[in-house]
């Protein structure tokens, strides 16, 4: 059952899909590839994880540092377990078709949509709630949580890359994406409430000092799968 927000969304994205090819080669290119939604976001963990207080006296550079490493931690703990809350959801809940597959022609002209934009990226399985757009939003929440300005940016890069592209391209509906976001911030919240963080950040950098390479190693494997919003582990899940 559609409501009054997806048939408004797929109205929209039915009188723009097809008509600019410039458009649907970007939407594509956001769809398909990891490296544009995900990427940037990495990013951002990175810097707070390795950030320090320039120009602050030793006591304020210390806490700025710890803050930093908090929100990276919170921030992937929350992407993987909103995947996964997600992903159950999917399996638990009726299933939903995806708008590409069974929207009605006056809604969605997937007929206008170039085939490549289709085949390209294709998907199968049930569309609620969208399990991408969860985990962009644990990540973006966790980041909001200790900086304003680049947990917006997350939130504004998220919406760009992530929620809209697969609208766009008949993914899903904009109530699967409503409510993925909403999974994610209740995850990041519930997180930051009750995950013993510093605990893990004290772990985390007597590992780094003791064993520097292993460190290195586990953090590139895990910014890795979180550059692929876990898909691997998502696949497997879903199966």
């Amino acid at each position: 059952m559609l409501t009054a927000l997806d048939e408004l969304v797929l109205r929209v994205v039915g009188q723009l899909a097809g008509r600019s090819p410039f458009l649907d080669a970007v939407t594509l290119a956001c769809t398909a590839l990891f490296a544009i939604r995900l990427l940037p976001l990495m990013a951002v963990l990175v810097y707070l994880w390795f950030r320090t207080g320039n120009g602050l006296g030793s006591r304020e550079a210390v806490v700025e540092a710890v803050i930093g490493m908090r929100a990276a931690i919170e921030a992937t703990v929350a992407m993987l377990a909103a995947g996964i809350i997600a992903c159950a959801l999917r399996m638990l809940l009726p299933f939903r078709g995806r708008p590409y597959l069974v929207a009605e022609p006056d809604l969605l002209q997937v007929d206008s949509v170039p085939t490549s934009l289709i085949t390209a990226v294709i998907e199968s399985g049930t569309s609620f709630p969208c399990d991408h757009a969860a985990i962009v939003s644990a990540l973006a929440t966790s980041v909001w949580l200790v900086s304003r300005p680049l947990g917006a940016l997350c939130y504004g890069w998220a919406v760009l890359t992530t929620c809209l592209p697969r609208i766009y391209v008949g993914y899903h509906y904009a109530s699967d994406i409503l409510c993925g976001v909403l999974i994610g911030l209740a995850v990041a919240l519930f997180v930051r409430l009750l995950l013993p963080t510093l605990p893990i950040v004290g772990f985390a950098n007597r590992l780094a000092l003791r064993r520097p390479a292993l460190f290195q190693v586990a953090l590139f494997t895990l910014m890795f799968q979180s550059a692929m919003v876990f898909d691997e582990i998502r696949i497997a899940f879903r199966s």
